[in-house]
């Protein structure tokens, strides 16, 4: 028959199970009345901002970028101190960290 698979009224699109969208953007302030007042946003629980934070799906920034280069950096000396107080073994894994800063400082530099 058809490339086309057929879905039930409303279904959205074909095979994801979600709701269709609506055909225009809506406004959330131009269905209050003019003289009802918003509700101010309800702060997240500190366990849903640390996972949308940890989330890597996100696009990268610039300030994300940059974050993850400080990141590595910190490490690295941590890493260091380590290497040079109690033992070796440290070094080499501190050198690989401050190559991913060096890497990632340089791609936040070069994002628009």
């Amino acid at each position: 028959m058809g490339d086309r698979r057929r879905q039930r009224p409303g279904a959205g699109r074909a095979g994801t199970g979600r709701p269709a969208r609506p055909a225009g953007k809506q406004n959330p302030a131009a269905k209050q009345s003019p003289g009802a007042k918003q509700s101010p946003a309800k702060p997240e629980p500190q366990g849903n901002r640390s996972l949308r934070a940890l989330n890597p799906r996100r696009t990268p920034t610039r300030s994300r970028t940059r974050t993850a280069a400080l990141a590595f950096a910190a490490l690295a000396v941590v890493l260091g101190i380590l290497g040079f107080t109690v033992d070796r073994s440290y070094l080499p894994p501190a050198v690989l960290l401050v190559l991913l800063a060096l890497l990632w400082g340089l791609r936040a530099l070069t994002m628009r």
